[in-house]
């Protein structure tokens, strides 16, 4: 049986529209980092006390890169720690303190940058991850790895400027910095 041109050029174009829109996901995302200064990259934590701290992010795609898809992350690496105690609030004893896994919980927020005194309250939720400490307090992992991009974040992402609140809680005292923090960006 031989198929028209019509058919043909029909069924052509439904493969080629279905290859275009599954190639999304085979085009790599691109990592970006963005970097913190000012009370958002350096935070003073008392252990078993919450912390929060807002600022607000300039993001810009100068090159007209309009972003559809993405991931944002916190690296280790770009993570530090240094405590201000040996051993974790209330334990007393070393011995104690090792068997004891220290952590660090971060909770980011995005919301517009008009909405940055409400951010945790309105403002999407990107966490919690779990940084996890060494028996020296030495960052040693965080989890999870990377949380999916909502829609009204991309958004806030195409448009330039957003708010960001941390909200940081922690088995140990010391002071938290956070040089930056990873979007890995698609269309």
């Amino acid at each position: 049986m031989k198929m028209s041109l019509k058919v043909s050029t029909a069924l052509l174009a439904m493969v080629g529209g279905m290859q275009i829109t599954g190639c999304q996901s085979l085009i790599p995302l691109i990592a970006i980092p963005v970097t913190l200064t000012g009370s958002l990259s350096q935070i003073e934590l008392v252990a078993g006390e919450p912390s929060t701290t807002c600022g607000t992010v300039n993001f810009t795609t100068d090159n007209g890169f309009t972003i559809g898809r993405g991931t944002f992350e916190f690296d280790a690496e770009a993570l530090s720690f240094v405590a201000l105690e040996a051993t974790p609030a209330g334990t007393g004893k070393l011995v104690a303190a090792q068997a004891i896994e220290n952590t660090i919980v971060v909770t980011a927020f995005v919301a517009s940058a008009a909405l940055l005194d409400t951010a945790t309250e309105v403002g999407d939720q990107y966490g919690p991850y779990t940084v996890v400490l060494d028996e020296n307090f030495q960052i040693t992992s965080v989890s999870p790895s990377s949380i999916t991009l909502t829609q009204n974040t991309i958004d806030l992402l195409n448009g330039g400027s957003f708010s960001l609140c941390l909200q940081i809680e922690s088995s140990v005292s010391g002071t938290f910095a956070i040089s930056s923090f990873k979007l890995n960006l698609g269309f």
